[in-house]
């Protein structure tokens, strides 16, 4: 074989052929694979008990390495399209029908140089071209070709339209990700390339024929036209289905997700609440009292910020000491206690010495805010408890 002349970046290609009774054609296929000239290919031809001399023509290229003839019973073609991906170990598979043959013999080479260049990390399928064969239908001869379906090659697949699965190559991942579905007779294929596509599998056209397509083969019979019609309608309904459902599942996620994260935000402040009580309380246990801290530190008069649990505590901590309460500040702008006047935090503040933030979240948020309009002296609680723990015992107040 010759060597390829690009960075193929240790691409595998498998080339799958299933087959029963294909005595007449089978070589022609086999051959145009065993004549390519890329070196990684791995050819599996799974035959159903062909009783017609198919299995002895596909012994007769036993003497290929990498060439593997699987023959027993099977339920369909679907279902030896899947024990193929089953068994396939290339990065990317290909099937090709009996009696359908690739265009040239450098085609898998070509192929694998451009998923190459384009690079395979993506995991995008790729569709070539296609020409058909068949001497007694009037469209023979001609190239089915998806470079330029004029849009995007996957909304072109949404609207049911289906590449000629002899142009596709699939990667493994996805294959392996949604099997052929066998309730399916004729376009299990397109099953499950509405599937990958709807699921973010990108889709991209390849700029050269791939095969040449036998239109005798089953799907192209117009005795199988309604069936196959009904099918495709089967399909389409059920991948409506999914992603409706889908996209109701994930709006439930995120939901949730959001639902989660304020639990969480929750669950921090509350645990953040208790081991601030539980450093008060070890200070009252002490003989430490905040009245003594404040004052130690010249502050006589007060406003608190936050009418929660930790400011309805500190309220009732100094209401009878010598520290002034001289106002409560709650964005809430409610009368939460009526012995002292409520202001906004966004309002001009009357003077004091010392604002005392109980909020134990976002306290720089809470003092950049109250600086903006006013130049008062502005503590967090739990730094201010921290002091009171850490005071000296034997200091008296003033």
């Amino acid at each position: 074989m010759n060597k390829p002349d690009y960075d193929r970046k240790d691409l595998k290609i498998t080339i799958v052929t299933v087959c029963r009774n294909a005595g007449d054609c089978i070589r022609q296929t086999v051959e145009s694979v065993l004549n390519q000239t890329f070196p990684d290919i791995e050819y599996l031809v799974m035959d159903g008990q062909s009783t017609d001399g198919t299995v002895e023509a596909l012994r007769s290229y036993s003497g290929c390495p990498f060439l593997h003839i699987f023959s027993g019973k099977d339920s369909g073609i679907y279902n030896a399209m899947n024990r193929a991906v089953a068994q396939a170990s290339g990065d990317y598979i290909y099937f090709l029908n009996a009696g359908d043959r690739l265009y040239h013999n450098r085609v898998v080479e070509q192929t694998a140089a451009h998923i190459a260049e384009h690079g395979a990390a993506d995991r995008a399928i790729y569709c070539g071209g296609v020409k058909m064969t068949d001497p007694l239908r009037p469209d023979a001869g001609r190239i089915h070709d998806y470079s330029d379906c004029g849009e995007d090659l996957g909304e072109w697949i949404r609207k049911g339209n289906m590449p000629c699965h002899q142009g596709i190559f699939a990667p493994a991942y996805w294959l392996r990700n949604h099997y052929f579905r066998e309730k399916f007779r004729l376009c299990a294929d397109y099953d499950w390339l509405l599937y990958s596509v709807n699921h973010q599998a990108p889709c991209r056209p390849l700029p050269f024929v791939i095969a040449e397509y036998d239109l005798t083969g089953q799907s192209s019979d117009m005795k199988n036209a309604g069936l196959l019609a009904r099918e495709m309608n089967c399909v389409i309904r059920e991948a409506e289905t999914e992603m409706r459902e889908s996209a109701v599942t994930d709006q439930a996620e995120e939901q949730w997700r959001i639902r989660c994260g304020v639990y969480q935000d929750l669950s921090a402040k509350h645990l953040r609440m208790f081991l601030l009580m539980d450093r008060w309380m070890m200070a009252k246990q002490q003989g430490k009292s905040l009245e003594r801290c404040l004052r130690q530190k010249g502050i006589a008069s007060i406003a608190i910020y936050g009418m929660g649990y930790l400011g309805e505590r500190l309220k009732d901590e100094l209401k009878n000491t010598g520290i002034h309460i001289r106002y409560l500040i709650d964005q809430k702008q409610k009368a939460v206690c009526s012995e002292f006047p409520v202001y906004d935090p966004d309002w001009k503040l009357p003077g004091t010495d010392a604002v005392i933030v109980t909020a134990v979240h976002d306290f720089d948020h809470i003092k950049r805010r109250l600086g903006r309009h006013n130049a008062v002296k502005i503590i967090s609680f739990e730094d201010l408890v921290t002091d009171c723990l850490e005071m000296k015992e034997n200091v008296q107040p003033e």
